[in-house]
């Protein structure tokens, strides 16, 4: 087992040799688990006593039932524990990069992911910057690619209340709402976590990113080893993480029954990691629309006076309960005056 100074657990350095491709494998090479996986494997090492690193024991593997085991053949777990030199030059690649990368059993793996998804936590998850900050919590805010400059312009001004409240930023850093948000709340002086679908460490090295990394007041992290390209998959597969991460989220456009920002929605919505916000107005999208419909809760500003503060209005939606004709959120009125759903 590799002892690099870039202080990587052993029990990490298991899940990246169970888990994890490295670089440009030959295909004949086992496949390495999936999340689904690797938990079925590590709730029954835990509930057994046995640490991750035990799995390479065969006493150890001959106590865990046929239904953990179920495709996790001896001669796959042992290809795949046999990649230490793989290993070593993959944690060096992302020392020289300043990515980190965290397991479940690292004390610093945020917990809300661990609470909330279940089965579905990520097996690792690689970063820069301040891992401190992965369970500070916040305001999830996602949209669209192609945002039209009203949507772009409420995403400033969320950011900038966001800033003025300290509440911090929670975003996937795609081209559209996602970076907006982001951008803005650091320009405002907020904190942000940006999960990444691709790209961790050319992102890493972004001019827009260089300030606030060096400040600690951004994180990037992916599920997702960091050189890896964009695909719809993980773009997918990595909402969830959005979600999970924040303690409220904001949709301020989607279209209907399609692209990343809808399918993350729903998914809220059925799981129910945190109460959704839609933006309403009289220009949404139609995806908000249909949000509302299925219980998103509306989120409009007002030009009158100034009553009440966005995080009122967020802490009021923990006490609200869906339905099917969701009541409308006025983010400036008084949350007193605010309508039951």
């Amino acid at each position: 087992m590799s002892t690099n100074a870039y202080s990587v657990s052993e029990e990490t350095q298991i899940a990246l040799l169970l888990c994890c491709v490295f670089g440009k494998e030959s295909r004949d090479k086992a496949k390495p688990l999936s999340p689904g996986e690797y938990n079925r494997l590590l709730l029954w090492l835990n509930g057994l006593g046995f640490s991750p690193a035990q799995i390479q024991q065969r006493e150890v593997r001959a106590q865990l039932p046929p239904s953990v085991l179920a495709g996790i053949t001896d001669l796959r777990l042992d290809t795949l524990l046999s990649r230490h030199s793989e290993l070593t030059t993959g944690l060096e690649q992302w020392q020289e990069s300043e990515i980190w990368v965290l397991g479940q059993t690292d004390a610093t793996y945020p917990q809300r992911l661990l609470a909330r998804l279940g089965k579905a936590t990520p097996s690792l998850l690689f970063g820069v910057g301040e891992q401190r900050l992965l369970d500070g919590g916040g305001l999830a805010v996602v949209g669209s690619r192609d945002a039209d400059e009203s949507a772009l312009e409420f995403t400033r001004k969320i950011a900038s209340a966001c800033a003025q409240e300290n509440i911090q930023i929670v975003s996937g850093g795609a081209r559209g709402i996602d970076r907006e948000a982001m951008l803005s709340g650091l320009d405002a002086g907020s904190c942000a976590v940006g999960v990444l679908a691709d790209s961790l460490g050319k992102e890493a090295f972004a001019d827009r990113y260089r300030t606030p990394l060096e400040q600690g007041r951004l994180t990037l992290v992916t599920p997702f080893r960091p050189d890896v390209g964009f695909n719809i998959g993980n773009a997918m597969g990595r909402n969830k993480c959005i979600y999970a991460l924040a303690d409220w989220s904001l949709v301020v456009s989607a279209a209907v029954a399609e692209g990343g920002t809808w399918a993350g929605a729903v998914e809220d919505l059925r799981y129910n990691w945190t109460p959704l916000f839609v933006r309403d107005g009289a220009d949404i999208a139609a995806g908000n629309q249909r949000l509302m419909e299925m219980g998103a809760l509306s989120l409009t500003f007002d030009s009158g006076d100034v009553t009440g503060t966005l995080r009122e209005t967020l802490e009021l939606a923990k006490f609200r309960k869906r339905s099917r004709r969701p009541a409308q959120t006025n983010l400036f009125a008084s949350p007193d005056d605010a309508d039951e759903c």
